[in-house]
């Protein structure tokens, strides 16, 4: 009986990877290219170079402000957030309550916002220090 004849692996993967590179090369230019002219929408958001918000702050003493002017009341606060809405319907509202205000107050800022379009609302927060 022969013995089997030894097949050598090293010739077969020198192919192999040799055939995986010509592979590479080929496969970017045979995949078709599309060439037809497209209007593209334009985003709202890729032109807009710095963010503008719109800053509401309930103070410990009471005092309700719109951007550092005070507001007499919730109506008129969401008055003036309906103007802000029809010149950019994507503004960023931050609110900043007190930590003394009752939270329940700072639930009738952030519904009297969202009833006048708000659509994008924070809370301002200070960052928590350790120790």
């Amino acid at each position: 009986m022969k013995p089997p004849p030894n097949l050598e692996v090293m010739p077969v993967a020198a192919v192999a990877l040799v055939l995986v590179l010509i592979m590479m090369v080929i496969s970017p230019l045979v995949v078709s290219r599309n060439s037809t002219p497209v209007n593209l929408p334009q985003t709202h958001s890729s032109e807009r170079k710095v963010e503008s918000s719109v800053n509401i702050t309930y103070t410990g003493d009471g005092r309700l402000l719109l951007d550092d002017e005070p507001i007499v009341s919730l109506s008129e606060l969401g008055d003036s957030i309906v103007r802000q809405v029809k010149k950019d319907p994507y503004i960023l509202v931050v609110v900043r309550a007190d930590t003394t205000i009752m939270n329940w107050r700072v639930l009738d800022i952030l519904s009297t916002v969202r009833r006048a379009g708000g659509l994008r609302i924070v809370a301002g927060t200070k960052k928590f220090k350790e120790g």
